[in-house]
């Protein structure tokens, strides 16, 4: 039996985590203070106990826990065989997300939510002081697609080309078949909307990104009329989506099976990871601020995804429908021009032979 099969067998009992799965959806893990009678007992265990430390924000927000998180600890336990995990660091509301994967999470770790306002979201405070108990396991991070850290050669945990396809065929080879039958799209766009964890803090200062989320902070005013017209456009291959609290797995069945993503900048590119290499292509939507990071411009190059950005005025503005319309004619264009070059080349092998 392959390490994949072993994997399946033991998810064979997780398969039925609902589209959107709440953060009470399953038995296999506990919530607990992180204090010092916690950590000792840590020690005399087993299990792993698993560190998180992303290179810049948070493990609760769903970017920087895909890729400081999620892609680790498969990376992690591909490698060594393990399959029993205690997770020490705070992760809010993935914690839904990690209990699908085909693991043995025993407990989940996490200081106290607090309503206070603090920042209790931020990692490099929240865990500063944090002492590693014996056999702590400190996984890297792969969230460098920041260009500041994306061209910083002293940054050398770096995920390969390989570790990429392994984990790809690991989503492949686990997901649920319940999704896995889920109709697909040709072209999707990514609606933002909320996610109620961060609505839980009081907080008036809704700009500040660990109190906030989706479309609080960034959005298309006029998204409806966008999709309307990419619905008309493009009939039943086009799918307006939302991907807050959706299951890992539907989101990797929807990016890995799209040929064009289009979808304003946030946490939802994060899943540019999944997509097919050189067939696909992405549209990102930049307000001002956001265009010289290039976070997904430089994922998108990593995972050999085509990527084109329309401007956006705002966080909180219209976009121009013409010139989305525009962009994805052209990708489509391009792709049944490539198609036919392929297809005639093909049938010249067929006429020399």
């Amino acid at each position: 039996m392959s390490q994949l099969e072993q994997y399946k067998k033991i998810s064979q009992d997780r398969r039925q985590t609902p589209l959107m799965a709440p953060l009470s959806s399953s038995s296999s893990y506990s919530f607990t203070t992180t204090t010092s009678t916690t950590i000792n007992k840590i020690k005399n265990t087993s299990y792993k106990s698993i560190h998180f430390r992303c290179m810049e924000g948070s493990v609760t927000h769903y970017y920087h826990f895909f890729f400081g998180a999620l892609l680790p600890l498969i990376e992690y336990s591909l490698n060594k065989n393990i399959r029993e995990f205690r997770i020490v660091t705070d992760i809010g509301p993935m914690k839904s997300i990690l209990c699908e994967m085909p693991f043995n999470i025993v407990e989940i770790l996490g200081h106290s939510f607090s309503c206070n306002g603090n920042k209790i979201h931020n990692d490099m405070s929240a865990y500063s002081s944090l002492r590693l108990g014996e056999g702590d396991i400190i996984l890297p991070s792969y969230d460098i697609f920041n260009d500041n850290l994306f061209k910083d050669n002293s940054i050398t945990n770096r995920m390969s080309k390989r570790c990429r396809q392994l984990i790809l065929q690991f989503f492949k080879e686990s997901i649920p078949k319940y999704i896995s039958t889920i109709p697909k799209f040709k072209i999707i766009l990514i609606e933002r909307t909320v996610e109620f964890y961060y609505n839980q803090i009081n907080d008036d200062n809704r700009s500040d990104v660990y109190h906030t989320s989706g479309s609080q902070r960034r959005c298309i005013l006029n998204h409806k009329a966008l999709a309307d017209a990419l619905s008309n456009q493009y009939g039943e291959e086009f799918g307006n989506v939302s991907l807050e609290r959706t299951s890992i797995y539907y989101q990797y069945h929807l990016f890995n099976s799209a040929e064009i993503i289009i979808a304003q900048h946030g946490a939802a590119l994060a899943n540019i990871f999944f997509m097919q290499s050189i067939s696909s292509h992405i549209i990102e939507i930049t307000p001002p601020w956001s265009r010289n990071l290039y976070h997904f411009k430089n994922l998108a190059s990593f995972c050999n995804v085509s990527y084109t950005s329309i401007n956006q005025e705002g966080d909180i503005s219209n976009v121009d429908i013409e010139e989305v319309l525009h962009q994805i004619s052209e990708i489509v264009d391009l792709t049944k021009s490539a198609g036919s070059k392929r297809q005639r080349s093909i049938d010249d092998d067929d006429i020399d032979k």
